[in-house]
């Protein structure tokens, strides 16, 4: 039997930009909480957070251009991070490790 290991490209389904065009997210990989920062925030939007699998974890506001995420509640792994805005939707993955 082969045992690989290395980075596997899950596809999502959902088109991820770059930090530099929707959203930072800090530290990453992270275990109690992160920082997301939107680029260019304007007006209110939501944040979905899914898994891999893109079930729906979590739905917050994200009423500005700044907001903290606590991670505790949530599983192990990849994630997703969805935010949705008036200009469109900005994916970024995040890493949580215990």
């Amino acid at each position: 039997d082969d045992l690989y290991i290395g980075e596997a490209d899950l596809p999502t389904g959902l088109a991820e930009t770059s930090p530099n065009e929707g959203l930072l997210v800090v530290p990453n990989p992270a275990r109690d909480r992160v920082r997301i920062q939107r680029a260019a925030a304007q007006g209110a939007a939501t944040l979905d957070v899914l898994d891999a699998t893109r079930r729906l974890l979590r739905q917050l506001p994200f009423p500005g251009g700044v907001m903290e995420l606590e991670l505790n509640d949530l599983p192990p792994g990849m994630l997703l991070l969805a935010v949705t805005e008036a200009r469109g939707r900005s994916v970024a993955r995040l890493e949580v490790e215990r």
